[in-house]
């Protein structure tokens, strides 16, 4: 058996990468149906959410295409009409439509390393691709820096196509349909990642000084991108924008909050470099980063260069960072870790390093694959919108109204224990629950009780392990992720 598998991987290296993908990733949709960030949330999974159980949608946050809910809302559409009401089963089989997509990125980096690399090299970095370990964690989820992700590897692929040359590669006829295909790909993961747009801007540079007949080559690249433009206008018109609208909010947005003032906090200037040194596992990353660098410095691999620096300047000059801003950097990464494997293969460092995270990998796959991001806020919201007696929710931030049931009665909100009870008592309530973040002190249980209610915990829910250690190792960022609870409370002296 184990002969046939090492057979069938030999001869058909891409289809047994997509198969092991698939099935990581299958298994991490349905695993998952919470959101990877709340901006994804707020921004698609609710309002498809609304849209599908209500038929209607809260007005778009400027800065986002309107279009985008309505599209994730037609992934759930197929299990929806067969009447699924199970806001998890609907969110995860969105998931999973975006897992398959996503695996076409796999045969972007294929034919990357198709075109630089030896076939065992090639075959490792697909191997990588589908089975990182981390790649579960976004691979499926509706934030925008996922199809980036995935646009960066085919723009990787086709900037190769475009400029053979300037990878060391023999020169080709059929050169500038290429290169539009490559402005459309760069182009087309600004689309989804304004903040990106520096990175082309780079290239178009980079084409200018570095490439033969510059002008012509550069025509082309701006046309792909000139496609991206349109299309990107034709999406804002879908969903009933200005064109250009998006992209002028959110240059206005962000110059207000993250560069006139710091609305959203501050990290240090280092810290996409930090993120960087993690890759593509922490710790057993620093053993090829001083060989990744001297191929950074390589001519062979210059427009990668530019396309990583330009991101590393150009994010590092904004104060506010998140590491879910770094995801369309790492097929750039990857090339570079596996350029490694074909350049510096022979040095025992690296054969131990690279046999190291392929250990280290694999016993990762399964508890990362499992993880859901935001468990704890998202089970505790779907279950409480499956109790029996009135609810409040408290101290519930950010509170995920698709999750617990747009067709459901709404619930109370109090901050406060004594506007809880100050509410039940007003309305009569003989039994009641309260949805929580974190938990009630005996004294806070107490107080309950001298006014009349006595409340005892039904229901905890907890974060994954992942999650945990996320929220162990940066607090301040992900304190959000921690327990919620359930309490039942009733009026002290009545039997229900």
């Amino acid at each position: 058996m184990v002969q046939k598998i090492k057979d069938f991987w030999q001869k058909h290296p891409l289809a047994s990468a997509l198969l092991i993908a698939l099935v990581i990733r299958t298994i991490a949709a349905f695993r998952n149906y919470g959101p990877f960030a709340h901006d994804d949330f707020i921004n698609i999974i609710d309002p498809a959410l609304q849209y599908l159980f209500t038929g209607k949608m809260s007005p778009n946050d400027p800065l986002r295409f309107a279009a985008f809910p309505y599209a994730f809302a037609a992934l759930m559409q197929p299990l929806y009409a067969l009447g699924v009401r199970r806001v998890d089963f609907l969110v995860s089989f969105g998931y999973f439509i975006l897992a398959c997509i996503s695996l076409l990125q796999i045969v972007a980096i294929y034919r990357i390393g198709d075109l630089l690399f030896s076939e065992r090299t090639r075959n490792a970095l697909a191997l990588f691709a589908a089975s990182w370990a981390v790649v579960p964690l976004f691979s499926h989820s509706t934030d925008l820096a996922t199809p980036s992700y995935l646009l960066m590897s085919f723009a990787i692929f086709y900037l190769i196509k475009a400029f053979p040359e300037n990878f060391g590669l023999p020169i080709q006829q059929n050169r500038w349909w290429p290169a539009a295909v490559a402005g459309f790909f760069v182009s087309a993961a600004v689309l989804f990642r304004f903040s990106l747009a520096p990175v082309y801007f780079a290239l178009a540079l980079w084409i200018l000084l570095c490439a033969k007949q510059k002008i012509k080559s550069l025509t082309f690249f701006a046309l792909g991108g000139l496609a991206t433009t349109l299309l990107m206008v034709g999406i804002e018109l879908l969903g009933g924008q200005r064109p250009f609208s998006t992209a002028i909010e959110f240059i206005r947005y962000n110059f207000a909050m993250h560069v006139k003032t710091q609305s959203y906090g501050t990290m240090p200037w280092y810290t996409y470099l930090g993120l960087s040194l993690l890759f593509p596992l922490p710790g057993i990353g620093l053993i090829f980063w001083p060989y990744m660098l001297r191929l950074m410095g390589q001519c062979r691999f210059q427009a990668l260069t530019v396309i990583y620096i330009a991101f590393l300047v150009s994010h590092s000059l904004v104060a506010f960072k998140l590491d879910r801003y770094f995801i369309p950097m790492l097929p750039v990464l990857s090339v570079f870790l596996f350029a490694v494997m074909e350049y510096y293969g022979d040095k025992s460092l690296v054969r131990h390093g690279f046999r190291a995270f392929w250990l280290v990998n694999g016993l990762l796959i399964l508890p990362l694959a499992l993880t859901m991001q935001q468990r704890a806020g998202v089970d505790g919201a779907i279950f409480a919108g499956s109790v029996d007696a009135p609810l409040f929710v408290s101290k519930i931030e950010p509170w995920r109204p698709g999750y617990y049931g747009y067709h459901k009665v709404p619930p109370h909100f109090a901050e406060k224990e004594i506007d809880i009870v100050r509410t039940a008592q007003e309305k009569n309530y003989q039994r009641f629950y309260v949805y929580r973040f974190l938990y009630y002190t005996e004294q806070e249980l107490q107080e309950f009780q001298k006014q009349g209610f006595s409340c005892q915990l039904e229901r905890t829910f907890r974060p994954d392990l992942a999650e945990r250690i996320a929220i162990w190792l940066n607090p301040e960022m992900n304190r959000r992720r921690d327990d919620t609870t359930l309490y039942l409370c009733k009026a002290v002296g009545k039997n229900h």
